[in-house]
């Protein structure tokens, strides 16, 4: 039953969140078209009808980064410590090292991001991905705890953060202000 201690605890993180997005004020875009009446009145509605590519968009790269990160941590974690008989601790002491890490690295490819536009730095870290999935896999073969860490780092702080630093932004950019 103690798993279930953190979730109702939660429920304070919950309220200062609302608190905090009730007292955030929206974009400059979004108060232009309030004041000139051009917010749709069923957002959703419009959505549905007019964004099926932003949509379709917004899902494939939340898929690719989704699918990267999943592999890349919670499967090779798994298969390390399953199959390989390394140390559960260790891989997830690599892992919370990758994250100290990327901690860093998503405001820099946020920032770059905001000078070079969000497409060409995902798909720039879509292709990497790619090509690094595969090294990743041959470093934890190794069985080598360092190894392990060294191509975790590589893979959470500099890989998939230059997918996921922009992704948020990017979605949010696929569908117009008055959505």
């Amino acid at each position: 039953w103690a798993w279930r201690v953190p979730f109702l605890i939660s429920i304070v993180l919950v309220g200062i969140g609302m608190y905090m997005r009730s007292h955030i004020d929206e974009s400059f875009l979004f108060n232009a078209a309030q004041k000139q009446k051009k917010i749709a009145r069923l957002p959703i509605g419009v959505v549905l009808q007019k964004c099926k590519a932003a949509i379709a968009g917004g899902f494939f790269i939340n898929l690719v980064h989704s699918t990267y990160a999943y592999l890349s941590t919670v499967f090779i974690i798994a298969y390390g410590a399953r199959f390989l008989g390394m140390p559960a601790a260790a891989l997830t002491a690599g892992m919370l090292i990758a994250n100290v890490f990327k901690l860093f690295t998503v405001p820099i490819y946020a920032y770059i991001s905001d000078r070079i536009g969000r497409r060409p730095l995902m798909l720039g870290g879509m292709v990497v991905a790619a090509v690094y999935l595969p090294v990743l896999f041959h470093l934890v073969m190794l069985k080598s705890v360092f190894y392990f860490g060294l191509g975790i780092c590589i893979s959470e702080a500099l890989v998939h953060a230059m997918m996921w630093a922009p992704e948020a932004a990017f979605t949010a950019e696929l569908f117009p202000t008055e959505v």
